[in-house]
């Protein structure tokens, strides 16, 4: 069951995401938060996740957070495939690739790559041909 307080949070991260005047600081907590919390839709999770993958992968530092995101991001979709699949187009064609891609051997943002990749078809949501290019160049690395 979803609270009346956590309810309003996803709300609020979202219009915050939304918000292209923010602040950098304001706009990565908020995405933090929104991959952290259990009641984020996997549309908003993928671009949450997606936008962090590719900003991650510009960072000379990326070698000491890659690793955590990593982990996150296959908790989070590993839950969604076990516990949401109502929430994916074709459940029985998608939830077993993102499943394969989250159990894989592949580790960082390669791993994270191939994972948003797998559940790109499941959902509908569009990025833009800029972005998917950046996430296929994340997946080869």
């Amino acid at each position: 069951m979803v609270a009346h307080g956590e309810s309003f949070l996803v709300v609020d991260l979202t219009s915050i995401l939304q918000d292209q005047g923010i602040p950098f600081s304001q706009w990565f907590l908020s995405a933090i938060l929104v991959s952290i919390n259990d009641f984020a839709t996997p549309e908003l999770l993928f671009q949450v996740n997606l936008q962090l993958a590719i900003f991650i992968g510009k960072l000379d530092w990326k070698k000491f957070v890659a690793q955590d995101f990593e982990s996150l991001v296959t908790q989070k979709w590993l839950n969604i495939v076990t516990n949401q699949r109502f929430a994916l187009r074709s459940p029985q064609f998608f939830a077993p690739k993102i499943e394969t891609e989250c159990r894989g051997a592949e580790m960082g943002l390669k791993k994270v790559a191939r994972v948003l990749l797998a559940a790109h078809g499941a959902l509908n949501v569009r990025i833009s041909e800029e972005s998917l290019e950046q996430l296929k160049k994340l997946a080869e690395r």
